[in-house]
């Protein structure tokens, strides 16, 4: 007897590419729909807020900010499933190539472009800097300054540094 992932997967496997693309872009328009319904919902409760009154505006600018990152996220995803769909985007990437690019040494990657490394903080490459503003912890980078805030790990880096495809930095990092 299969289990019921195993039959789950065989009843995905039946359906084209195009076809899972194609309902995954109408649900993310259908839910990027309700978020702006709902974005418009906090910012009319925050304009009604009195000015003094600081603790539910708060809560609505949080509100208002994840409905906004969720949109955002979901608007990239319709756009790379519609270059899927096109054949513009072929994922060629294996997960194995992707954790070894992942675990190169961000110091060293970052020595690598010519940047000073002191104590894992480094001059934000993506800014004019004065002071160092970027820290790298666990492989990953994170500028601390208010008009960058960029963070991302050894893949994201080349792709800002160089602009080139997540697809080119991966191969880069091999």
């Amino acid at each position: 007897m299969r289990s019921q992932t195993e039959r789950m997967a065989e009843f995905k496997a039946e359906f084209p590419d195009e076809w899972k693309h194609e309902r995954r872009i109408e649900y993310l328009e259908n839910r990027i729909t309700d978020n702006l319904v709902l974005l418009w919902g906090h910012n009319a409760r925050f304009d009604r807020t009195p000015p003094g009154n600081n603790w539910p505006r708060a809560l609505e600018i949080y509100h208002i900010q994840e409905l906004g990152k969720q949109i955002r996220k979901d608007l990239k995803e319709i756009v790379y499933r519609g270059a899927a769909m096109k054949g513009e985007i072929r994922n060629e990437v294996t997960e194995g190539e992707k954790d070894i690019a992942k675990a190169q040494d961000a110091v060293a990657l970052a020595e690598g472009y010519g940047i000073v490394v002191r104590r894992n903080l480094m001059l934000c490459p993506f800014h004019d800097d004065n002071s160092p503003s970027m820290s790298i912890r666990h492989n990953r980078f994170k500028c601390w300054s208010g008009s960058c805030g960029w963070h991302g790990d050894t893949i994201d880096f080349v792709m800002k540094k160089e602009g080139i495809t997540f697809r080119e930095a991966v191969r880069k990092l091999q």
